[in-house]
């Protein structure tokens, strides 16, 4: 019988410094450091480099990062689990438990959900880290994702732990009671299972953070454990299919933790993760440090262009956290005195944001004061949705839902919306005509 649902954005911390003109020039006269240096209407050169102070449009200091002191690990302890460490399996999954545990070289410990026995992790040749597994592991034990998580947001916020595992392969499900009286009891509660995570997080009061990795590792419900139990594959009815391979099939690292103490695993992808979601671990006070400049068109916040020059060039740095420049261009939005630009207005490219406004012919440019707002918004990135899955049960054919995880989506929305992070980043570029 399984259940769990899945609770999953900042990246590189960021080393900023301030950009200079290599060549002569006059910096208080003309000083464009996104071009080749000059001098402004033929006048001498009065320094051999120039510091472009309003060009500092990447913030001076970076989020705040902590090195972790203490972690523990859970393990899903559903009957599905047993796929990945079986003996059958390619031993990536029982490879990814002994890398968590020995994270930091601090012997972290491991457990199954409702087992108090540590596992012994340092069995890691030829299947050792398998057995090891298998013979902590319990058999078919209920694991409710709302209590697992809720148990690793005490401990964090507690301080008993710096940062709090939880390896799951992701899967929501039910009692067998319950699929006796009604199979698709676990597709029709999806709804109060998403309800059950947002209400885990959204009584953390934003103290936490959490981080979702995805991972792939050979799956073969075959053969049996040291119990003598066969192992099997329970779908969401929670019937059990045998003699399932798949050679990679995703699961699920949840951690929970002290923001600063996630971002120094979100900086280095040591799990070799291949997608990750990371909620409430954006700093937006740092994020909107950024800061629009042009210094050919403006100086001390007035508009010094011409009627043949009459466009403005925008731009500023952004964090690399927020996202890929896609993620992040989609979910820009960019006004002028309140009014939206079109899309192709700005754009965003190696994490830098340009915005092109004309300023001279523009209604909505207005003599005196006038303000560019930029605003970044957050959402789940699409590319968990093909992980995404309301029916499993052809996955011994389906090569789709190999790939995919029951109640998935359910899981990951319930944790974004208990995060509530919904805006990165709210910027103002206040200027005179």
């Amino acid at each position: 019988m399984d259940r769990r649902i899945f609770v999953t954005s900042c990246f590189s911390v960021l080393l900023f410094v301030f950009a200079s003109c290599a060549t002569k020039c006059d910096c208080n006269e003309m000083c464009n450091c996104s071009s080749s240096c000059g001098c402004k209407d033929g006048k001498e050169c009065t320094q051999k480099t120039c510091k472009c102070h309003e060009d500092d449009n990447k913030p001076s200091e970076s989020e705040k990062v902590s090195k972790i002191g203490s972690m523990f690990i859970y393990i899903d302890s559903s009957a599905s689990i047993k796929g990945y460490f079986s003996l059958g399996s390619d031993g990536r999954f029982g490879n990814t438990i002994a890398a968590l545990s020995s994270y930091g070289n601090l012997n972290n410990p491991v457990y199954f959900w409702g087992n108090k026995t540590q596992v012994n992790t340092t069995l890691n040749k030829n299947g050792g880290i398998n057995n090891a597994l298998l013979n902590s592991s319990n058999f078919g034990q209920d694991s409710y994702f709302n209590v697992i998580l809720d148990s690793l947001c005490n401990w964090t916020n507690k301080g008993s732990m710096d940062v709090a595992c939880l390896v799951t392969d992701g899967m929501y499900g039910v009692e067998n009671a319950l699929t006796r009286r009604n199979p698709n009891h676990a597709y029709t509660t999806l709804p109060q299972f998403k309800d059950a995570v947002k209400n885990v997080f959204s009584t953390k009061n934003g103290k936490l953070g959490i981080s979702v990795y995805m991972l792939e590792a050979g799956y073969s419900a075959k053969g049996k454990d040291v119990k003598g139990n066969n192992i099997a594959y329970i779908d969401y009815q929670n019937t059990k299919i045998y003699n399932l391979e798949i050679p990679n099939r995703p699961f699920y690292i949840i951690m929970v933790g002290k923001p600063e103490k996630l971002r120094s695993i979100r900086d280095n992808n040591i799990l070799g993760a291949e997608l990750a979601l990371h909620c409430g671990l954006h700093d937006k006070m740092y994020h909107n440090k950024c800061r629009l400049t042009d210094v050919k068109h403006f100086k001390n916040g007035e508009w010094k262009g011409t009627r043949s020059d009459s466009e403005a060039n925008l731009a500023t740095a952004l964090p690399k956290c927020l996202g890929d420049d896609d993620f992040v261009k989609k979910h820009t939005k960019v006004t002028i005195n309140g009014y939206e630009l079109e899309t192709s207005a700005y754009s965003v490219k190696n994490h830098t944001l340009k915005v092109n406004l004309e300023v001279m012919s523009n209604v909505k440019v207005k003599k005196g004061k006038n303000v560019v707002n930029v605003t970044i918004s957050n959402s789940i990135p699409s590319q968990w949705e093909s992980l995404y899955s309301v029916d499993d049960k052809k996955i011994v054919t389906d090569t789709i839902q190999q790939k995919q995880t029951f109640g998935l989506r359910y899981l990951l929305e319930g944790i974004f919306e208990g995060v509530n992070e919904t805006e990165l980043m709210n910027i103002d570029f206040e200027f005179t005509k």
